[in-house]
């Protein structure tokens, strides 16, 4: 097994203390802390490349971190469900995941054009000895692109204010409309 098939592996097992993090902490707050926390770590990993064991642990982190938000993403927009329900009166649980879907299958296909495009764009050859603009452009996609995309993650955030206590309410309420 490759190196990063063994971070990619122990980032996996990070997904084992998710359900242990949510019975004591709202997913809306965990996923904010884990953005903050990328961030954060890839300022550190800016230190350069040249310590290939630092990278490496650098990038185990930051997958463990990545990995996290998606269950906790797929959970807080299940209980959004409910939320539309109570606003509009109709459940749309198959147009929701639907959605999530979609947006994921296009997120992959935009990555994976970007990601050839930018290494084409650097210089990136495969099978050769990389070129420094190449190395350095490599480092750039690793670690600043990603902080970019965690701090927009976090404004996307900033104004979402659904958490656990809101869905509870939105149940309560659903049951209470049942009963008449």
């Amino acid at each position: 097994m490759s190196i990063y098939g063994l971070i990619g592996t122990f980032s996996a097992l990070g997904f084992f203390f998710i359900p242990l993090l949510t019975k004591h902490f709202k997913k809306l707050y965990i996923l904010r802390v884990l953005l903050i926390t990328d961030v954060i770590v890839r300022i550190f990993f800016m230190s350069g490349y040249k310590h290939v064991v630092l990278v490496f642990i650098f990038l185990a982190i930051t997958q463990t971190l990545y990995s996290a938000t998606g269950p906790i993403i797929s959970a807080m927009l299940a209980e959004t469900v409910e939320y539309s329900e109570v606003k509009t009166g109709k459940r749309c649980e198959a147009i929701v995941f639907g959605g999530q879907t979609f947006a994921s299958k296009v997120a992959i296909a935009v990555a994976g054009a970007t990601t050839g495009l930018v290494l084409s764009c650097i210089g990136y050859k495969a099978n050769a000895v990389q070129t420094q603009t190449t190395l350095t452009g490599i480092f750039v996609i690793v670690s600043i692109i990603p902080a970019i995309a965690s701090l927009l993650r976090l404004l996307v955030l900033a104004k979402y204010n659904y958490t656990e206590t809101e869905f509870h309410k939105c149940q309560m309420i659903l049951e209470k409309r049942q009963e008449v």
